[in-house]
């Protein structure tokens, strides 16, 4: 038998089997047609249906709904309560980060129960805060060591940045994401404006370097630095972002892609990130494996169709299974596309 938390409508389970959508009720789009005159600013009401699978790495998407009842869930959760609703949430979750820290909450707040996230942060950052400078001040020794290899204005001016680097930096508090940023923004600059060739590979060398800051996206400390100033409702949510179903573009809207559903995916917001705007046949190329998510995604939506759950007016899964025909230059043909005549492609 299993208890529900508040802020969970079903079970978080990876079983196909067993997904199913938050209400029996067909999702209408308030008598608008589904596809083309569906803007990026309008709802992609697949999103919404809980279980789906991400169309980039084939793991269960949240909707964005969960996300805040699950913000509102952690804003007074405390002790076994909040151990059980942060398990519940990412207990299943392969994504490392943010089960990990959802971990180090757990242990934490089985020793105190009486804070809710925000106070488990608070205790957790004193810990955090020391590690964290270590880690900083050994990237930033790596990195100095390509300064000495500079010449002229650029290593007088690299190393004013680099003290002024360890000194915020070594202040560890909750701005350290930015400072980060900062702190690179300054040395690609110089690298983009240098005109003495020989500095351009020391320059890069420090940046490689400073490429490996740690961030509240890639390192629990600095999450726990980060954070421990937010509200419990801001970091429940945070923990729980990276796995918010998303809209992404197949072709890229940086491209002109269009904001329409023929030209969207279900994905992760953490998948939608990492491709960025890089051409769809090229992420193809470089992850063919996306081929079996993508099916997976549209064949679960299809599933949904055909039991009533959700309706799709103008032909959804052709109009997007057309796009990814184009954008894939052949590769992908989904069964959606059976008997159905394909554009010529284009002579080169």
């Amino acid at each position: 038998m299993i208890t529900l938390l508040p802020f969970i409508k079903k079970p978080i389970t990876t079983q196909k089997s067993e997904f199913k959508p938050y209400t029996t009720t067909p999702i209408r789009l308030h008598n608008q047609p589904f596809a083309d005159s569906v803007d990026f600013k309008g709802n992609f009401r697949f999103l919404e249906l809980y279980g789906v699978p991400c169309a980039y790495c084939g793991k269960t998407m949240i909707p964005s709904t969960v996300q805040k009842d699950f913000g509102q869930f952690t804003t007074d959760a405390k002790g076994i309560v909040l151990q059980k609703g942060l398990y519940q949430a990412l207990g299943g979750r392969t994504l490392t980060l943010e089960k990990s820290i959802s971990e180090l909450f757990s242990v934490a707040s089985k020793k105190l129960p009486e804070k809710d996230l925000q106070g488990l942060a608070s205790a957790l950052a004193p810990a955090s805060e020391r590690r964290l400078i270590r880690i900083q001040a050994h990237v930033l020794r790596k990195a100095a060591q390509s300064l000495k290899m500079l010449k002229g204005e650029t290593k007088d001016l690299s190393a004013s940045y680099f003290a002024h680097a360890r000194e915020k930096l070594s202040m560890g508090n909750d701005d350290v994401g930015f400072k980060r940023k900062n702190i690179i923004n300054a040395f690609m600059a110089l690298y983009e404006t240098e005109k003495d060739k020989t500095n351009l590979a020391p320059l890069g060398r420090v940046l490689k370097c400073l490429s490996k800051l740690p961030t509240s996206g890639n390192n629990k400390d600095a999450f726990i630095v980060k954070y421990q100033r937010r509200t419990s409702r801001e970091i429940g949510e945070r923990l729980l972002d990276p796995y918010i179903a998303s809209k992404e573009h197949i072709h890229p809207e940086s491209d002109r892609g269009a904001s329409s559903a023929r030209n969207y995916l279900g994905t992760h917001r953490k998948c939608n990130s990492e491709r960025g705007d890089m051409p769809f046949d090229k992420f193809l190329a470089q992850k063919p494996q996306i081929v079996k998510f993508i099916f997976e995604n549209l064949s679960e939506i299809n599933n949904r169709i055909k039991n009533n759950n959700v309706f799709d007016p103008n032909n959804y899964l052709f109009n997007v299974s057309r796009t990814l025909y184009i954008e894939s230059k052949g590769v992908i043909r989904l069964p959606f596309l059976k008997d159905v005549p394909m554009p010529p492609k284009k002579k080169k």
